[in-house]
């Protein structure tokens, strides 16, 4: 039975600044935190669920290029990313604000090895609720694929003289860019829409308010994905997607890829990939 229960999605991007090319040097505080490279960083970030309680799952890996009209459009400009469910979005501030996420975060800032604080969107979607693995994502069909991310923007209204009236609300129309991803033209497994909460100092594009996070199995269905006209036609600018119909601008586009963990600070859960 549908339900009308909410989760709220965390997507954490990181970009590498220039210490990450240089051999790490032993910590300043052998006590603090300890990450030397950039992908101790990832794990050490992705092991924070542990120390701070309430995510229901979290995956993180390297940024992919992906070919097609939007890479080219609205290019990515993440390094890494990071993808945690909460129950809800206080659960998904307090895990920000935890220790175990932003001391690692801020050290790894000062040290160089991330050029910039990372960009953090939190929204809320509809809880997946085909079955416990589809919300907890478990199962061997979560052990890897892609994971993408985009970032939504409302287009300029007719009073600003950018076109007509939209042929949707901005929800309906991240929703239906959801249905397609898991319809047989892209077989996203999972894509989750939503409005964000996220505040505004969180480095995201100016008048972001929607994103959509989907899970694919392999790169060509998430370009099949990408591919479509409504999201060529949302990346075009605004009189593009005016002339679509299109209520929202795409305004970030990020994927990254999903391994096993390596590394952690303690064993995940059964089917808990990083």
């Amino acid at each position: 039975m549908a339900t009308d229960h909410t989760v709220t999605e965390l997507v954490v991007l990181l970009r590498e600044g220039e210490a990450a090319a240089s051999p790490p040097s032993p910590p300043a505080d052998p006590l603090g935190p300890q990450s030397q490279t950039m992908d101790a960083l990832v794990d050490e970030l992705w092991s924070a669920q542990y120390l701070a309680p309430g995510a229901l799952c979290a995956f993180a890996g390297d940024a992919v290029g992906l070919t097609g009209p939007l890479p080219a459009l609205v290019r990515p400009t993440a390094s890494h990313g990071l993808a945690l469910r909460f129950p809800a979005p206080p659960a998904a501030a307090s895990f920000v604000a935890h220790p175990a996420f932003a001391a690692p975060a801020d050290a790894a800032v000062a040290a160089g090895l991330l050029a910039a604080p990372p960009t953090i969107l939190a929204f809320t979607t509809r809880s997946p609720d085909e079955s416990l693995e589809a919300l907890f994502r478990r199962g061997a069909e979560w052990e890897d694929g892609l994971e993408v991310c985009l970032v939504f923007a409302p287009v300029p209204g007719p009073e600003e003289g950018q076109g007509a009236t939209p042929a949707c609300s901005p929800d309906a129309f991240t929703s239906d860019l959801a249905a397609l991803a898991e319809s047989s033209l892209a077989g996203a497994l999972q894509a989750c829409p939503g409005r964000l909460v996220t505040p505004p100092s969180s480095g995201l594009p100016p008048g972001a308010s929607h994103a959509l996070l989907a899970r694919f199995a392999r790169a060509d269905q998430a370009e099949a994905f990408l591919s479509l006209p409504p999201l060529v036609a949302a990346a075009g600018g605004p009189d593009a997607a005016a002339a679509a119909g299109s209520p929202l601008l795409l305004v970030g586009l990020e994927a990254w890829s999903i391994a096993p963990a390596a590394g952690a600070a303690q064993p995940p859960p059964m089917g808990a990939p990083r």
